[in-house]
Protein backbone atom coordinates (compact mmCIF):
# COMPACT_ATOMS: atom_id res chain seq x y z
CA UNK A 1 0.00 0.00 0.00
CA UNK A 2 1.35 3.33 -0.93
CA UNK A 3 2.56 5.71 1.78
CA UNK A 4 0.94 9.06 1.76
CA UNK A 5 2.23 11.82 3.43
CA UNK A 6 -0.87 14.35 4.41
CA UNK A 7 -1.00 17.43 5.95
CA UNK A 8 -2.61 15.82 9.00
CA UNK A 9 0.79 13.25 9.37
CA UNK A 10 3.14 16.45 8.29
CA UNK A 11 2.00 18.24 11.37
CA UNK A 12 1.70 15.62 13.59
CA UNK A 13 5.96 14.21 12.38
CA UNK A 14 6.58 18.17 13.18
CA UNK A 15 5.12 18.44 16.11
CA UNK A 16 5.85 14.82 17.42
CA UNK A 17 9.47 15.37 16.89
CA UNK A 18 8.88 18.76 18.58
CA UNK A 19 7.60 17.04 21.44
CA UNK A 20 10.15 14.44 21.67
CA UNK A 21 13.03 16.51 22.07
CA UNK A 22 10.98 18.48 24.61
CA UNK A 23 10.20 15.33 26.53
CA UNK A 24 14.33 14.48 26.10
CA UNK A 25 15.05 17.60 27.92
CA UNK A 26 12.73 17.57 30.35
CA UNK A 27 13.66 13.74 31.20
CA UNK A 28 17.43 14.68 30.94
CA UNK A 29 16.89 17.34 33.64
CA UNK A 30 14.69 16.00 36.04
CA UNK A 31 17.20 12.60 36.14
CA UNK A 32 20.29 15.37 36.72
CA UNK A 33 18.11 16.93 39.32
CA UNK A 34 17.52 13.73 40.84
CA UNK A 35 20.76 12.85 41.16
CA UNK A 36 21.82 16.51 41.91
CA UNK A 37 19.24 15.88 45.15
CA UNK A 38 20.82 12.53 45.92
CA UNK A 39 24.38 13.73 46.14
CA UNK A 40 23.22 16.71 47.99
CA UNK A 41 21.20 14.28 50.38
CA UNK A 42 24.52 12.68 50.76
CA UNK A 43 26.77 15.40 51.78
CA UNK A 44 24.24 16.96 53.91
CA UNK A 45 23.18 13.75 55.79
CA UNK A 46 26.03 11.83 56.13
CA UNK A 47 29.71 12.83 55.27
CA UNK A 48 29.91 16.68 56.48
CA UNK A 49 27.78 15.03 59.85
CA UNK A 50 30.53 11.86 59.50
CA UNK A 51 32.98 14.76 59.26
CA UNK A 52 31.81 16.91 62.24
CA UNK A 53 30.80 14.08 64.61
CA UNK A 54 34.39 12.46 63.73
CA UNK A 55 36.49 15.40 64.66
CA UNK A 56 33.88 15.93 67.76
CA UNK A 57 35.41 12.54 69.10
CA UNK A 58 38.86 13.22 68.31
CA UNK A 59 38.39 16.67 70.73
CA UNK A 60 36.77 14.93 73.31
CA UNK A 61 39.42 12.39 73.13
CA UNK A 62 42.18 14.81 73.34
CA UNK A 63 40.46 16.47 75.89
CA UNK A 64 39.99 13.31 78.14
CA UNK A 65 43.74 12.30 77.59
CA UNK A 66 44.87 15.40 79.17
CA UNK A 67 42.68 15.56 82.12
CA UNK A 68 43.15 11.83 82.96
CA UNK A 69 46.99 12.71 82.66
CA UNK A 70 46.07 15.92 85.37
CA UNK A 71 44.21 13.06 87.54
CA UNK A 72 46.73 10.97 87.34
CA UNK A 73 49.50 13.51 87.77
CA UNK A 74 48.37 15.89 89.91
CA UNK A 75 46.85 15.30 93.77
CA UNK A 76 43.59 16.89 93.72
CA UNK A 77 39.96 16.16 95.58
CA UNK A 78 37.48 13.90 94.20
CA UNK A 79 35.41 16.47 93.39
CA UNK A 80 38.05 18.65 91.43
CA UNK A 81 36.88 20.67 88.62
CA UNK A 82 39.36 18.64 86.23
CA UNK A 83 38.07 15.10 87.61
CA UNK A 84 34.36 16.39 87.28
CA UNK A 85 35.18 17.65 83.68
CA UNK A 86 36.40 14.22 82.66
CA UNK A 87 33.96 12.22 84.10
CA UNK A 88 31.25 14.35 82.34
CA UNK A 89 32.82 13.76 79.09
CA UNK A 90 33.40 9.49 79.03
CA UNK A 91 29.39 9.33 81.00
CA UNK A 92 27.75 12.42 78.48
CA UNK A 93 29.58 13.44 75.91
CA UNK A 94 31.50 10.13 74.67
CA UNK A 95 28.50 8.07 74.41
CA UNK A 96 26.59 10.58 72.55
CA UNK A 97 28.87 11.40 69.76
CA UNK A 98 29.75 7.36 69.42
CA UNK A 99 25.66 6.72 69.48
CA UNK A 100 26.06 9.61 66.62
CA UNK A 101 28.69 8.06 64.87
CA UNK A 102 27.04 4.29 64.38
CA UNK A 103 24.20 5.99 63.01
CA UNK A 104 26.01 7.60 60.15
CA UNK A 105 27.88 4.72 60.14
CA UNK A 106 25.08 2.55 58.55
CA UNK A 107 25.80 4.76 55.15
CA UNK A 108 29.47 4.21 55.11
CA UNK A 109 31.83 1.91 52.96
CA UNK A 110 32.87 -1.40 54.31
CA UNK A 111 36.49 0.08 54.38
CA UNK A 112 35.98 3.01 56.92
CA UNK A 113 33.42 0.65 59.16
CA UNK A 114 35.79 -1.85 59.49
CA UNK A 115 38.20 1.03 60.68
CA UNK A 116 35.76 2.61 63.06
CA UNK A 117 35.15 -0.84 64.56
CA UNK A 118 39.02 -1.01 65.06
CA UNK A 119 39.26 1.93 66.37
CA UNK A 120 36.41 1.45 68.92
CA UNK A 121 37.94 -1.35 70.09
CA UNK A 122 40.98 0.59 70.42
CA UNK A 123 39.14 3.15 72.52
CA UNK A 124 37.93 0.80 74.53
CA UNK A 125 41.21 -0.38 75.52
CA UNK A 126 42.35 3.19 76.13
CA UNK A 127 39.58 3.86 78.48
CA UNK A 128 39.97 0.82 80.38
CA UNK A 129 43.25 2.59 81.37
CA UNK A 130 41.55 5.44 82.25
CA UNK A 131 39.38 3.15 84.52
CA UNK A 132 42.11 1.82 86.05
CA UNK A 133 44.43 5.11 86.78
CA UNK A 134 40.79 6.31 88.77
CA UNK A 135 40.21 3.23 90.63
CA UNK A 136 43.83 3.49 91.62
CA UNK A 137 43.65 6.97 93.04
CA UNK A 138 39.70 7.99 94.02
CA UNK A 139 40.98 10.10 96.83
CA UNK A 140 43.33 12.42 97.49
CA UNK A 141 45.28 9.85 100.25
CA UNK A 142 45.44 7.30 97.81
CA UNK A 143 48.12 9.67 96.02
CA UNK A 144 50.79 8.44 98.33
CA UNK A 145 50.07 4.77 98.48
CA UNK A 146 53.18 3.79 96.74
CA UNK A 147 52.09 0.82 94.87
CA UNK A 148 49.03 3.02 93.43
CA UNK A 149 51.59 5.57 92.82
CA UNK A 150 53.99 3.28 90.65
CA UNK A 151 51.40 1.40 88.43
CA UNK A 152 50.10 5.17 87.83
CA UNK A 153 53.48 6.16 86.88
CA UNK A 154 53.56 3.50 84.44
CA UNK A 155 51.05 3.80 82.60
CA UNK A 156 51.12 8.51 82.44
CA UNK A 157 54.57 8.80 82.17
CA UNK A 158 55.64 10.64 79.03
CA UNK A 159 55.54 8.48 76.17
CA UNK A 160 54.26 5.38 78.18
CA UNK A 161 51.08 3.42 77.15
CA UNK A 162 48.97 5.93 78.11
CA UNK A 163 50.24 8.22 75.49
CA UNK A 164 51.17 5.37 72.69
CA UNK A 165 47.45 4.16 72.90
CA UNK A 166 45.63 7.62 72.72
CA UNK A 167 47.99 7.94 70.09
CA UNK A 168 47.09 5.38 68.18
CA UNK A 169 43.42 6.09 68.73
CA UNK A 170 44.04 9.27 67.30
CA UNK A 171 45.78 8.12 64.01
CA UNK A 172 43.49 5.89 63.08
CA UNK A 173 40.55 8.28 63.69
CA UNK A 174 42.62 10.58 61.35
CA UNK A 175 43.24 8.75 58.71
CA UNK A 176 39.11 8.10 59.06
CA UNK A 177 38.69 11.85 58.96
CA UNK A 178 40.59 11.98 56.02
CA UNK A 179 38.76 9.35 54.32
CA UNK A 180 35.13 10.93 54.46
CA UNK A 181 36.37 14.40 53.70
CA UNK A 182 37.91 12.61 50.87
CA UNK A 183 34.27 11.43 49.81
CA UNK A 184 32.52 14.54 51.14
CA UNK A 185 35.18 16.39 48.23
CA UNK A 186 34.17 13.62 45.71
CA UNK A 187 30.29 14.28 46.07
CA UNK A 188 31.29 18.05 45.90
CA UNK A 189 32.90 17.42 42.25
CA UNK A 190 30.59 15.49 41.55
CA UNK A 191 27.58 18.24 42.33
CA UNK A 192 29.34 20.50 40.63
CA UNK A 193 29.75 18.47 37.20
CA UNK A 194 25.78 17.61 37.86
CA UNK A 195 25.35 20.79 37.82
CA UNK A 196 27.64 21.93 35.02
CA UNK A 197 24.91 19.32 33.09
CA UNK A 198 22.01 20.44 34.13
CA UNK A 199 23.57 24.15 32.64
CA UNK A 200 24.30 22.07 29.28
CA UNK A 201 20.55 20.24 29.04
CA UNK A 202 19.21 23.82 29.96
CA UNK A 203 21.30 26.20 28.00
CA UNK A 204 22.61 23.96 25.28
CA UNK A 205 19.35 21.52 24.95
CA UNK A 206 16.79 24.44 25.50
CA UNK A 207 18.43 26.93 22.36
CA UNK A 208 18.58 23.52 20.30
CA UNK A 209 15.03 22.69 20.87
CA UNK A 210 14.23 26.34 19.94
CA UNK A 211 16.11 25.71 16.58
CA UNK A 212 13.86 22.69 16.09
CA UNK A 213 10.71 24.63 16.83
CA UNK A 214 11.85 27.20 14.26
CA UNK A 215 12.99 24.68 11.44
CA UNK A 216 9.75 22.54 11.99
CA UNK A 217 8.00 26.28 11.94
CA UNK A 218 9.98 26.71 8.07
CA UNK A 219 8.89 23.59 7.47
CA UNK A 220 5.27 23.61 7.88
CA UNK A 221 5.25 27.30 6.49
CA UNK A 222 7.28 25.95 3.63
CA UNK A 223 5.76 22.99 2.76
CA UNK A 224 1.54 23.83 3.40
CA UNK A 225 1.52 27.71 3.78
CA UNK A 226 3.14 28.74 0.71
CA UNK A 227 1.46 26.09 -1.74
CA UNK A 228 -1.75 27.66 0.25
CA UNK A 229 -1.32 30.79 -0.68
CA UNK A 230 0.00 29.88 -4.21
CA UNK A 231 -3.41 28.14 -4.93
CA UNK A 232 -5.31 31.32 -3.89
CA UNK A 233 -3.44 33.31 -6.31
CA UNK A 234 -4.75 30.94 -8.96
CA UNK A 235 -7.93 31.47 -7.73
CA UNK A 236 -7.99 35.02 -7.45
CA UNK A 237 -6.25 35.23 -10.83
CA UNK A 238 -8.93 33.33 -12.52
CA UNK A 239 -11.36 35.48 -11.02
CA UNK A 240 -10.23 37.87 -12.76
CA UNK A 241 -10.25 35.45 -15.83
CA UNK A 242 -6.69 35.45 -16.24
CA UNK A 243 -5.14 31.66 -16.60
CA UNK A 244 -1.39 30.93 -14.73
CA UNK A 245 1.46 30.41 -17.10
CA UNK A 246 2.71 27.43 -15.74
CA UNK A 247 1.56 24.45 -14.15
CA UNK A 248 1.69 24.18 -9.80
CA UNK A 249 4.17 21.17 -9.42
CA UNK A 250 2.22 18.10 -8.32
CA UNK A 251 2.52 17.08 -4.08
CA UNK A 252 1.12 13.75 -2.19
CA UNK A 253 -0.98 15.88 -0.09
CA UNK A 254 -4.75 16.91 0.01
CA UNK A 255 -3.22 20.56 -1.38
CA UNK A 256 -1.53 18.19 -3.87
CA UNK A 257 -5.15 16.96 -4.68
CA UNK A 258 -6.54 20.64 -4.46
CA UNK A 259 -3.83 21.73 -6.75
CA UNK A 260 -4.98 18.91 -9.58
CA UNK A 261 -8.61 19.54 -9.08
CA UNK A 262 -7.79 23.32 -10.03
CA UNK A 263 -5.29 22.15 -12.97
CA UNK A 264 -7.71 19.61 -14.17
CA UNK A 265 -10.14 23.12 -14.32
CA UNK A 266 -7.90 25.29 -16.10
CA UNK A 267 -7.25 22.68 -18.35
CA UNK A 268 -11.25 22.26 -18.80
CA UNK A 269 -11.43 25.94 -19.16
CA UNK A 270 -8.59 26.68 -21.99
CA UNK A 271 -10.53 23.98 -23.84
CA UNK A 272 -13.91 25.17 -23.67
CA UNK A 273 -12.07 28.93 -24.71
CA UNK A 274 -10.25 27.10 -27.29
CA UNK A 275 -13.59 25.55 -28.32
CA UNK A 276 -15.55 28.74 -27.96
CA UNK A 277 -13.40 30.61 -30.37
CA UNK A 278 -13.93 27.61 -32.77
CA UNK A 279 -17.50 27.70 -33.03
CA UNK A 280 -17.49 31.70 -33.58
CA UNK A 281 -15.00 30.88 -36.18
CA UNK A 282 -17.69 28.88 -38.01
CA UNK A 283 -15.82 25.80 -37.25
CA UNK A 284 -18.59 23.59 -36.10
CA UNK A 285 -16.88 20.14 -36.37
CA UNK A 286 -14.36 20.98 -33.46
CA UNK A 287 -13.94 18.03 -30.91
CA UNK A 288 -14.71 18.95 -27.73
CA UNK A 289 -15.65 16.97 -23.87
CA UNK A 290 -17.78 18.46 -21.63
CA UNK A 291 -15.61 18.13 -18.05
CA UNK A 292 -18.04 16.26 -16.34
CA UNK A 293 -22.29 14.71 -17.00
CA UNK A 294 -22.69 17.75 -14.33
CA UNK A 295 -20.57 20.08 -16.75
CA UNK A 296 -23.48 22.88 -17.17
CA UNK A 297 -21.23 25.59 -19.36
CA UNK A 298 -19.71 22.64 -21.87
CA UNK A 299 -23.36 20.90 -22.38
CA UNK A 300 -24.45 24.45 -23.06
CA UNK A 301 -21.63 25.12 -25.38
CA UNK A 302 -22.14 21.98 -27.35
CA UNK A 303 -25.78 22.89 -27.70
CA UNK A 304 -25.31 26.34 -29.00
CA UNK A 305 -22.81 24.47 -31.12
CA UNK A 306 -25.65 22.56 -32.72
CA UNK A 307 -28.10 25.43 -32.89
CA UNK A 308 -25.45 27.80 -34.75
CA UNK A 309 -24.77 25.10 -36.80
CA UNK A 310 -28.48 24.18 -37.88
CA UNK A 311 -28.96 27.97 -38.21
CA UNK A 312 -26.35 27.92 -40.67
CA UNK A 313 -27.65 25.51 -42.65
CA UNK A 314 -30.91 26.76 -42.93
CA UNK A 315 -29.22 29.95 -43.94
CA UNK A 316 -27.35 28.34 -46.51
CA UNK A 317 -30.39 26.70 -47.90
CA UNK A 318 -32.48 29.98 -48.45
CA UNK A 319 -29.33 31.27 -49.89
CA UNK A 320 -29.29 28.46 -52.49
Amino acid sequence: MHFRMTIGRKIGMGFGLFIFFALLVVLLTNRTLERSRHINDQINHVYSPSVDALVHLRNVLVNAHMLIKHWAQVESIPDAPEKTALVELTTRDLPAVLDRIDTLSAHWGKEEVALFNRTTTEMQELFTMHDRIKELLPSLESYRDPMAWMERSDMAEEGGPLDERTQKVLDDLDVLIKLQESKRQQLSGNMIRSFDSLKFFVLYLGTGLLVIGAVIAFLIVRGIVRPVQRLRGVLLNLGRGVFPRSRIPDRNDEIGEMTKALMGLIDGLKRTTDFSHAVAAGDFQTEYHPLSEEDVLGHALLKMRAELGERERVLEQKVN
